[in-house]
């Protein structure tokens, strides 16, 4: 893995995106220091329970654990998290909701499809949401993080740009990378060094 990359015309080292993490996360208060993406795994396990599917020939079906939550991560692009469920839940009712066409017919796909983790995956095909639906579905993974626009401002120092948003396969992963090694440096499973930092990000942002 390169120790360096070219992002926007600017060059980013590992070095300065880590030091820029671990100073987000030496701000986090202890509310914020708890297992986020196991927390929301079992609020998606009493959601896939509760959750009817109840349009065309799929009337009053139950949905497993791995659709429901890639329909989460199909919806969640430009979501607040409380936001993300709800549209979910329409989705996954009804077959219809307040959301772009795109993540829409994702969301389709995944409830069409047989719900195989790999399928799935193909399916979302984009780091973000992947990232997203492998945290959700297995928290203790310490293969996958989820770099949204928070997490990528925390290790850039700054809040990102609308330009700066969308990531090549490379910068994903570098920026990736840069969380994982941290991560094992403080003993931590990745996605719960992202999780903690991006809570604190938006506390000292006052992101709603």
């Amino acid at each position: 893995m390169k120790r360096k990359i070219v992002f926007k015309g600017n060059t980013l080292t590992m070095h300065t995106c880590k030091k820029n993490i671990k100073h987000i996360y030496i701000k986090r208060k202890a509310i914020e220091e708890n297992l986020w993406y196991w927390d929301n795994h079992w609020k998606c396990r009493e959601g896939a329970t509760s959750s009817r599917i109840n349009w065309k020939e799929y009337v009053h079906c139950n949905i497993p654990l791995s659709k429901y939550i890639a329909v989460v991560s199909a919806s969640s692009p430009r979501q607040n998290w409380k936001r993300n469920l709800l549209v979910a839940d329409e989705l996954i009712k009804y077959g219809d909701t307040g959301i772009i066409k795109q993540f829409k017919d994702k969301a389709k796909q995944v409830i069409f499809s047989s719900g195989k983790p790999d399928e799935l995956w193909d399916i979302l095909n984009g780091n973000k949401t992947q990232n997203f639906f492998m945290n959700l579905l297995y928290p203790d993974d310490k293969r996958y993080v989820t770099v949204d626009r928070h997490a990528l401002s925390i290790a850039l120092g700054r809040t990102c740009t609308d330009q700066e948003k969308g990531l090549t396969d490379k910068q994903y992963e570098f920026f990736a990378e840069c969380y994982k090694e941290l991560a094992q440096e403080l003993d931590l499973v990745p996605n719960f060094l992202q999780s903690i930092t991006w809570q604190a990000w938006r506390r000292i942002n006052n992101i709603k």
